[in-house]
């Protein structure tokens, strides 16, 4: 995979159990796809969708759903340099990253208590 094209979008298939396909090596399969929750959920929220996608597939797999799933590795080399940095950590970012441009402040906030009422009527 190291010398394969890249990809613009990760998944650009609807993924079905009609797919036409012989059943393809469900271990290597399911190798593959099962890294990518992982990925998706820590720094790369846009394989979530992807992800979803291809593990619906892990009991049964065929070629297409294979060949889709390698079409996110094909995204995820186009894209490398893309991802969350949680945290103060700018020292880890590639050197060729304008600071001034690519970076910005996200603040969020939670509601601990999920929005329970303090005071009952």
């Amino acid at each position: 995979m190291q010398d394969c094209k890249t990809k613009k979008i990760p998944l650009d298939v609807v993924l079905t159990t009609e797919n036409d396909g012989e059943f393809c090596d469900t271990t290597e399969y399911r190798v593959l796809v099962g890294s990518l929750p992982y990925l998706s959920t820590t720094t790369r929220p846009d394989l979530c969708e992807g992800a979803s996608q291809l593990s619906r597939f892990m009991a049964t797999p065929t070629t297409t759903h294979l060949k889709a799933a390698k079409g996110v590795l094909e995204y995820l080399k186009a894209t490398v340099n893309y991802g969350l940095c949680l945290g103060n950590r700018l020292d880890i970012l590639p050197d060729d990253i304008d600071l001034r441009i690519d970076t910005f402040n996200l603040t969020g906030y939670c509601d601990a208590d999920f929005a329970t009422v303090t005071k009952r009527p």
